[in-house]
This record gives structure tokens, C-alpha cells and sequence, in this order.
């Protein structure tokens, strides 16, 4: 089993990566920083409860020894054991960075939200087509890539497959989610009107961290639980960076001019793609 703290940590690091964005447009959780990441590593805890309670065979550990304790933070596979295998402090490093990228990442965020104003912001059709554009757009330019450069089959072992067909529909799937995460992120973190220069580099900065977070952990997170795989933490072939962040690139540009084209036009100071003006 993972540490207590490695637990911790994770729970810690997820729930402020995901609070980070909102916490540019919304004081409520600026203020709350602190009761995000504590609540963050109780939820990574969780499934340790059985240790607390009395009668270990109970319904607890059987609980914390199943799939469903992965969602909180991962719990059932930090404790496989490949991470099992780690010694002391082997795998506590690894997490105890992590957690503080992610805590300046917060941070600043914060920071930058307190110093500038920002409108509620909510779902609207631009920015559901927009990222189902940009999915679109982004997936096939990656896929055609990885599958005139070879790689297609590599990212269909991924998914325990062998066919070009598997990895299309692994690209498109992580393509999707991309599209998502990076509208949700772009509509929280800028105020005035995006352009589409201001779109395409966007979608490239995201690219990086996003091309390190699945090369680096949840590739070989996911092959270790689905394959039980040795953990190895490897950012891999160069030309993989170069494909994200070219499709990245392209998901913000494509973001943005259909965006622009649902709401009749280019956006107008006051309007963000598309909002009525006052």
C-alpha cells in the first residue's frame, strides 16, 4: 500500500487542480484555499477508514480493497504493488512535488483573480460548439500524426488493443475531454473577448502541462492498473510533445472561431464570444 501521505496528497492536489481555474473568477474560493485542500486530503483518504474502526474484515476493507476506492484520488491504484514496491521516500517525493506545483499553480490563479473583475459566468451554445469543434478539429490533426508517423499502434496498447482503429478512438476520447476542460478553463480565466491569437496560444500553453501530466503519470498510472505494469515515469519520445502542442494550438484557435461564428461574428469588448452587452 501507498503511504498515508501519498494519499493524502493526491486527494490534496486533485481537488486544488480543479478548484485552481475557478478560483480566478470566484472570491468564495480564493477565500476558502485551505479548506479545499484539507477536504482534498480527507477524500484521498477515505477508503483507509477500515483502519479507524473497529473489526478490519468489515465492509470497510472490503471496500478499500475494491475499484470503486479509485474514486477518491486514485486510492485503490496508489496501492497496487508496483507503488507498493517503492521504499521509504520513493514515494512520498513524487507526490510531495506534485502537490506543491499544484499549490503555486492555485496560488497564483488566486492572486490573479483577486486583482482583476470578473462577470458570472455560465454554459451557453458558442461554448458547447466551440469544444465540440475544437474535439473534432484537434483529435483528427493528433490522430493523423500518431498515424502517419506510426505511433497509432502504441497509443492502442495504451487501451490494451493492437489497432489503428482502438487508438483513433483513444485520441478521440482524450480529445473530448481536452476540449472540455480547456473551454471550462478559458471561459474562467479570461475577462474581455478572446481573439483568435489569444485562443491559439492559450490551447498551446495548456498543451504542455497537459502532454506532461498524461506522459509522465496517468499513462503509466493507467497501464499499472489495467495491465499491472511497472510504474515508470518517463516524459517518452519528443515528437509526442511536438503533436500536443500542435493540436493544442489548433483546439484553442478552432474554440474560437466557432465560437465566434455561433455568436454572428467577432466578439465586441464587453461581449465574450457572444455574451450580450449592457
Amino acid at each position: 500500500m501507498a503511504p498515508a501521505l501519498v494519499h493524502f496528497l493526491a486527494g490534496v492536489s486533485l481537488l486544488l487542480l480543479v478548484a485552481a481555474p475557478f478560483a480566478v473568477r470566484y472570491g468564495a474560493v480564493r477565500r476558502q484555499g485551505v479548506t479545499v485542500a484539507a477536504t482534498g486530503g480527507l477524500w484521498g483518504l477515505f477508503p483507509d477508514v477500515h483502519h479507524a474502526v473497529p473489526g478490519d474484515e468489515g465492509p470497510f476493507r472490503a471496500f478499500h480493497e475494491s475499484a470503486w476506492a479509485d474514486l477518491f484520488a486514485l486510492h485503490h491504484t496508489l496501492d497496487l504493488s508496483p507503488v507498493e514496491a517503492y521504499g521509504p521516500g520513493e514515494a512520498e517525493f513524487p507526490a510531495v512535488l506534485v502537490f506543491l506545483g499544484v499549490t503555486a499553480a492555485f496560488a497564483i490563479a488566486s492572486e490573479w483573480g483577486a486583482r482583476r473583475e470578473f462577470e458570472p459566468v455560465g454554459p451557453r451554445r458558442e461554448m458547447i460548439g466551440g469544444a465540440a469543434g475544437g474535439a473534432l478539429v484537434s483529435s483528427a490533426l493528433l490522430g493523423g500524426v500518431f498515424h502517419l508517423t506510426g505511433r497509432i499502434d502504441a497509443v492502442a496498447a495504451v487501451v490494451g488493443h493492437e489497432t489503428a482503429v482502438a487508438g483513433w478512438a483513444a485520441i478521440g476520447a482524450g480529445g473530448a475531454l481536452a476540449a472540455g476542460v480547456f473551454a471550462v478553463c478559458i471561459e474562467l480565466v479570461t475577462r474581455d473577448a478572446v481573439t483568435l491569437p489569444v485562443g491559439t496560444a492559450f490551447g498551446t500553453l495548456v498543451a504542455l502541462p497537459a502532454w506532461l501530466l498524461t506522459t509522465v503519470l496517468i499513462v503509466p498510472l493507467w497501464r499499472m492498473r489495467m495491465f499491472d505494469a511497472a510504474l515508470e515515469t518517463s516524459p517518452g519520445d519528443p515528437a509526442v510533445l511536438i503533436a500536443f502542442v500542435l493540436a493544442g494550438g489548433t483546439l484553442g484557435a478552432t474554440y474560437v472561431a466557432v465560437a465566434q461564428a455561433l455568436a454572428g461574428g467577432g466578439p465586441r469588448r464587453g461581449d465574450r464570444l457572444g455574451r450580450p452587452t449592457e
